[in-house]
């Protein structure tokens, strides 16, 4: 009876699986006949990778996945040379094989107002995105985004820019405070700590509370969770060759948050390069370091690399991409390692 019972539990998995597939198939195809008829500038993007901790944890499970990305975007006041812009929206679905699905939406909007020949631009941008997750719940968020940015065209082979904004996170869970010393855990490559990214995870914010061992139990009620997060970064792009790119960027990241001991500050240093040996082909690494201070009641700091190589067919680019990431907290239960391999293909149009 229990493997009757397996074989139809897998079943109905498989069945789902081929029905979120057959969704996001026609998704695509819709979204194709619309980019033509709007004269939208559009990206479709699938991937097959497997990533050994998505959870985050010190002995978290592995999984393979399919991602799943799509978006639209259209150039705003393409006639005028005072100001431009552009407003998108995107949707990415990852689906996990022995795992629980994640998926995230953002629509956004930037302008740009150039002046002094061009040399600077002064822009403003904001988004509004949503992030849903099956297997970190507590990561499940609605957030607002607004920002401001100052770009100086420094030479032929040197930008520099600052930029600033202001983030308003909502979290879908409330928290439950059973003891006095809650800590958010660490959570862009899907990620929901305020370092975390890639694999096309929402918006970066700091994960559900733990609670430390040997705390005193409270009444158990429970509280929302809302978040304020506010970011600072400069950044200089260095254009070594026209085949060759070295970025520099440096953030500093203060959050706000309405559980106990929830605020941090977070400093950040990045740094990656991009090489194009031929039209057709880029190579591609990136480093990134960060050292975050939760209100004084623990430290973390850790580390993410990526490496990768795409080729690019017509309108399409084939890409294989690695990352690797570890975290290391004072306490155990936030320390984690991560890798995460992935190709795929990109197809504009």
């Amino acid at each position: 009876m229990g493997m009757i019972l397996e074989l139809i539990s897998g079943r109905m998995k498989l069945m789902e699986k081929i029905s979120k597939i057959s969704k996001i198939m026609l998704m695509g195809i819709l979204l194709f006949h619309i980019s033509t008829a709007m004269a939208l500038e559009t990206t479709l993007e699938g991937s097959l990778g497997y990533d050994d901790n998505p959870a985050f944890s010190p002995d978290g499970d592995g999984s393979g996945f399919a991602g799943y990305r799509a978006r639209l975007s259209r150039l705003l006041f393409p006639e005028l040379a005072w100001i431009n812009g552009d407003i998108f929206v995107e949707g990415n679905y990852n689906d996990y094989f022995d795992l629980d699905d994640n998926y995230g939406g953002t629509l956004g909007l930037s302008l740009g107002f150039p002046f002094q020949e061009g040399r600077f631009q002064l822009g403003l941008f904001g988004e509004g995105a949503i992030y849903r997750d099956d297997l970190n719940p507590e990561d499940e968020r609605d957030t607002l985004l607004a920002g401001v940015g100052l770009e100086w065209l420094a030479g032929a082979q040197l930008t520099l820019g600052l930029r600033g904004s202001a983030a308003w996170l909502d979290y879908r869970e409330d928290i439950s405070e059973e003891t006095p010393d809650l800590m958010p855990e660490q959570g862009q490559v899907p990620g929901g700590g305020p370092h975390h990214g890639g694999l096309n995870r929402g918006p970066a914010g700091p994960r559900g509370p733990v609670s430390l061992p040997g705390s005193v139990p409270l009444s158990g009620h429970t509280t929302t969770r809302e978040d304020r997060r506010y970011s600072t970064e400069a950044y200089a792009a260095i254009y070594i060759s026209p085949r060759v790119q070295i970025d520099l960027i440096g953030t500093h990241v203060f959050g706000d948050s309405t559980i106990d001991a929830g605020s941090y500050d977070e400093n950040r240093g990045g740094i990656s390069l991009s090489w194009s040996p031929l039209a057709e082909w880029n190579l591609y690494g990136s480093l990134r370091v960060w050292d975050t201070d939760y209100d004084g009641v623990r430290d973390e700091s850790g580390w993410s690399g990526t490496g990768g190589i795409s080729y690019w067919w017509k309108s399409a680019e084939i890409y294989l991409r690695l990352f690797r990431e570890e975290n290391d907290s004072d306490l155990p239960e936030e320390d984690y390692e991560r890798m995460v391999s992935q190709c795929g293909l990109r197809w504009y149009f």
